[in-house]
């Protein structure tokens, strides 16, 4: 078992998000193997709502590719994962067992984006140990609707983010992350915290991005925020109620 752990945690330690990437196929037995590890993860109550759409096609990487803010990365990877919220199988099994079926909805799209990211994060490790990089690509929130239909979606599902994998065509420095026990809280929740990410960041000399990254995303007129309506919007038209019923 320590045998084992070590080179875990070196996987772990060594991350980093690869944005370049060489011209080289991954085979279909080495890519189900990766995926394999993705299926092996936990899973609430084992019922595993999510699937994962392979894009290996160059035309269909380009259209997604400007479907996700136009990454170069998303073109240039052997393969983009794309994981989606599935409750179209889990709803058709049911019925051909004679049992009624619940309307998806927003709690349903939490437990399949924690299965579906506790999947891909196995993912991430059996590709790196293989040596392989990934870059995970939220931007898929960008045009939701628009990447279900370009990938045939059925109702009651809904893609939540993507996983580009390929060889690495460059060697970036690991980024920066918060002290442990700016993290992690003991018994209860031991206050804000707050001030030790600052200083981190400052510390560090990193205190320029941090707050680009804080204007960009959480900032008022952020990603977060104005990503929000076409969120909901587009859950609906997938299926996924998002008011609760008197």
């Amino acid at each position: 078992m320590q045998d084992l752990f070590k080179p875990i945690l070196q996987v772990i330690d060594t991350h980093v998000s690869i944005r370049k990437y060489k011209k080289a196929e991954i085979p279909d037995e080495t890519l189900n193997k990766i995926v394999y590890a993705g299926i092996r993860a936990p899973s609430s109550a084992n019922l595993q709502p999510y699937s994962i759409i392979a894009v290996k096609d160059e035309d269909l990487k380009k259209e997604l590719s400007l479907l996700c803010g136009d990454q170069e990365h998303i073109r240039e990877c052997s393969v983009f994962l794309i994981f989606v919220a599935d409750y179209h199988r889990m709803i058709k099994a049911m019925e051909l067992l004679n049992i009624d079926p619940f309307q998806p909805n927003v709690y349903s799209l939490y437990i399949a984006a924690v299965d579906a990211a506790l999947a891909a994060q196995n993912i991430t490790l059996a590709a790196e140990a293989m040596g392989y990089g990934i870059c995970y690509i939220g931007a898929v929130q960008n045009n939701p609707c628009e990447i279900a239909e370009l990938l045939g979606l059925p109702k009651y599902t809904y893609p939540l983010f993507g996983l580009t994998i390929g060889v690495p065509d460059e060697n970036p420095a690991k980024r920066l992350r918060l002290k442990t026990e700016t993290i992690l809280h003991r018994d209860k929740y031991e206050g804000d915290k707050a001030e030790q990410v600052i200083q981190k960041y400052e510390e560090e000399g990193y205190l320029d991005s941090l707050i680009r990254r804080y204007t960009r995303y959480a900032g008022k007129g952020g990603r977060v925020e104005t990503r929000f309506k076409g969120f909901m919007e587009c859950l609906e038209k997938r299926g996924f109620k998002t008011i609760p019923s008197p």
